[in-house]
């Protein structure tokens, strides 16, 4: 069966289902590195890259009707985190990654 579709199955209260793309917020240091590897290197981004391979994992912002849960899906663990604020923008933060929404599969 499809993935979506098991996610789909998994919160069937839920008003809207969107995937999305996660991006590790740079620490100063962090992007000053990044430069200078770009600068010196055919591998600009290789913060970025490292931190992608290193998270594997499939994320989902499901929108319910008594709030948000962002999910995480990896191998055979699903980790689910309620959002104490509405993530009605295309882009969010929470902690050190930045989210942001790439296909509503569901509402």
């Amino acid at each position: 069966m499809n993935q979506n579709q098991d996610i789909i199955k998994r919160y069937p209260n839920a008003k809207e289902i969107w995937l999305l793309s996660r991006q590790k917020k740079l620490t100063k240091k962090e992007r000053i590195l990044d430069t200078l590897v770009g600068l010196f290197s055919p591998l600009p981004g290789i913060v970025s890259e490292a931190d992608a391979f290193s998270d594997m994992g499939c994320y989902v912002l499901v929108v319910k009707p008594d709030g948000n849960l962002l999910v995480r899906f990896a191998r055979n663990q699903v980790d689910e985190q309620p959002l104490t604020y509405s993530a009605s923008e295309r882009k969010f933060t929470v902690g050190q990654n930045i989210f942001k929404k790439v296909r509503r599969i569901h509402g």
